[in-house]
């Protein structure tokens, strides 16, 4: 039975999966096109820079379906678009996984670097609601995230890459993951620590102290492209219990188009200082 998106935007980032990204957007777009029938109208929006998406995703309500098409951080970044609208107005969320880590289409089960299949899935999907992390650092930049938040070492290179792909370094792809790693690790093996409080949306809190060279709560079962550290963690408002770096429960799967939400078993993390830190 067909899906049918009603008023839709998809907001690609032509850059993920190097590059790969934009034949995706175009291969979406002439599949609306010709499908009529699977959308109301819709609208193509390439993104140019970071934080586009978010800006376009928040400024979408009313619409009734937005499609993330890329990696984790674009998908991330319209996650918190959508979830700066009212939730009478929001859209829900469908996803054209396109990415290296693709950690969030797994937790769905949903083809990731394969448009025409995961149009053909957005199409065939059931809707249902999903828990976000909210991490909040004590000021108006508190952040949504689906999968993974993490401190510590992964998120410290992850900035170093970026920062030396801004400096125009020669290396690309693995080599520039490497050379960071082996700088980052001469410097930080040691840990960070930290003091972290969970609560959840009951109210009850959790402080966690410690020093540790990664500190990663999931939402999800996978981390860094496939890693299954947390192999029942679950986004779908299952009871969970406390792991020293994560927590986690059970996680059922199959394709379904998403409506965000900060409910159920959402986790929030509150901390004054944060170490080097990534979310997805």
């Amino acid at each position: 039975m067909q899906t049918r998106l009603g008023s839709t935007i998809v907001i690609a980032n032509p850059t993920a999966h190097s590059g790969k990204g934009g034949h995706a957007a175009e291969l979406t777009g002439h599949f609306f096109e010709s499908y009529t029938s699977a959308t109301d109208n819709f609208n193509l929006c390439l993104t140019t820079r970071a934080g586009e998406a978010t800006e376009i995703a928040g400024a979408a309500g009313g619409t009734d379906t937005v499609v993330a098409l890329g990696g984790d951080g674009v998908i991330h970044e319209v996650i918190n678009g959508l979830m700066r609208i009212s939730p009478d107005a929001r859209p829900r969320l469908g996803v054209i996984a396109m990415g290296s880590g693709n950690d969030f289409a797994r937790t769905l089960g949903v083809p990731f670097n394969d448009p025409e299949e995961s149009l053909h899935s957005l199409l065939r999907a059931q809707e249902t609601s999903y828990d976000l992390g909210l991490v909040d650092a004590g000021t108006p930049d508190a952040r949504y995230f689906m999968e993974t938040l993490s401190f510590g070492l992964d998120a410290a290179i992850a900035l170093d890459t970026t920062d030396r792909r801004i400096a125009q370094t020669k290396q690309q792809g693995a080599g520039l993951f490497v050379t960071s790693g082996i700088r980052i690790m001469s410097q930080a093996h040691r840990g960070w620590p930290y003091r972290a409080v969970l609560v959840d949306t009951e109210g009850t809190r959790q402080v966690l102290v410690g020093t540790e060279v990664i500190f990663a709560i999931q939402n999800g079962p996978t981390y860094g492209g496939g890693f299954r550290i947390a192999p029942d963690a679950s986004p779908h408002g299952r009871s969970s219990r406390p792991l020293p770096q994560y927590r986690h429960s059970r996680c059922p799967q199959g394709p379904r188009p998403l409506r965000p939400r900060p409910r159920g078993q959402a986790r929030r993390l509150a901390t004054r200082r944060l170490p080097p830190s990534h979310a997805s």
